[in-house]
């Protein structure tokens, strides 16, 4: 929510910025579980989340 009301501030027209929520929320079938254990022996391993790159080139500025 925080990136969408941050291109909204910028100009991008909010009927075409979707909030999908976030990966930690995540509980679906196709979860990555990155964190094991609690507290300080916590281990995190992002290695295992498939990044993209996210293309903001085909959204238009409002003033556009």
């Amino acid at each position: 929510m925080m990136m969408k009301n941050m291109l909204i501030s910028l100009g991008w027209d909010a009927n075409k910025i979707y909030n999908v929520g976030c990966y930690w929320s995540y509980s679906g079938d196709h979860d990555i579980k990155i964190k094991e254990g609690e507290g300080d022996e916590a281990v995190y391993h992002f290695h295992r989340v498939d990044y993209k790159v996210i293309d903001l080139s085909y959204l238009t500025p409002l003033d556009a």
